[in-house]
């Protein structure tokens, strides 16, 4: 990935199971529906990282976490990633 300052946290995304997606830039969990963006990792805490991490995911609905996002970018998500019919 190599643009994350802080390795510490592309570290534990890969131990909670997030693959990083170059396409998004982005640490994706298909099982869990959750998408994390590199800026959004940079500009949140590791505290508030493991809240969301903790969220309940939602089948079929993609939670996207990023500094800004617009509904192109989520119809995009879900288009990539695909959702549960």
């Amino acid at each position: 990935m190599g643009h994350l300052d802080d390795f510490g946290k592309e570290t534990y995304m890969r131990e909670q199971g997030y693959e990083w997606d170059d396409t998004y830039e982005a640490f994706v969990s298909r099982k869990q529906w959750k998408l994390f963006t590199r800026n959004y990792l940079e500009d949140h805490s590791f505290d508030t990282l493991r809240a969301k991490l903790a969220e309940t995911p939602i089948d079929g609905k993609w939670q996207v976490y990023a500094n800004t996002e617009s509904e192109v970018d989520i119809h995009n998500i879900h288009k990539h990633f695909g959702a549960a019919t």
